[in-house]
């Protein structure tokens, strides 16, 4: 059988009794919550913030795929229309903006210092498209009127600079 304690009635347990025990088991646990709160991560929001591009234009057509994919998971996808790739990095680069992610055309962020982006990855190539008249021979089309600036930097512009060169273009300096 287990043994019983006596229990004094708490108006007769002296104040300084009851702050010896009660302060350090307040501490304690304010401790506690302190501490559990160092290690829990707070739970994703229900919402993200997507800088998309112009009406009717392919990075919109995206951010609608991402939308009804979110919506599966009970996240709501708000979207910002923006002027395009430009606007969207300087978005996700300003700290008082709500823009969470965008899609940025590759080159785009050349010379701007992006150590706080994370890039989760490349969705299509761009085409460059060339246009020319129906009755022109399209390499002498390009040979005597095009005049391409060419940027080693940037993986693309190295592209159309080949490109440029199959055609038969001039590569020249502005």
């Amino acid at each position: 059988m287990p043994l019983k304690l006596p229990m004094k009635p708490l108006r007769e347990i002296s104040p300084r009794d009851l702050l010896m025990v009660g302060l350090p088991a307040l501490a304690l646990l304010v401790g506690g919550f302190w501490l559990a709160a160092q290690f829990i991560k707070p739970a994703p929001p229900d919402y993200l913030v997507f800088s998309s591009g112009g009406a009717g234009g392919s990075y919109q057509v995206y951010a609608e795929r991402y939308r009804q994919v979110l919506a599966k998971n009970g996240i709501e996808l708000r979207e910002l229309p923006s002027a395009g790739s430009i606007e969207n990095l300087k978005r996700l680069l300003d700290e008082s903006d709500d823009t969470e992610f965008a899609l940025v055309q590759s080159g785009t962020a050349n010379g701007v210092n992006t150590e706080r982006l994370v890039s989760l990855g490349s969705l299509y190539y761009e085409p460059l498209w060339v246009f020319y008249r129906a009755d022109a021979n399209p390499r002498a089309a390009a040979r005597a009127s095009w005049r391409w600036n060419c940027s080693k930097r940037t993986a693309w512009m190295a592209r159309t600079a080949r490109c440029c060169r199959w055609a038969g273009c001039r590569l020249s300096k502005p």
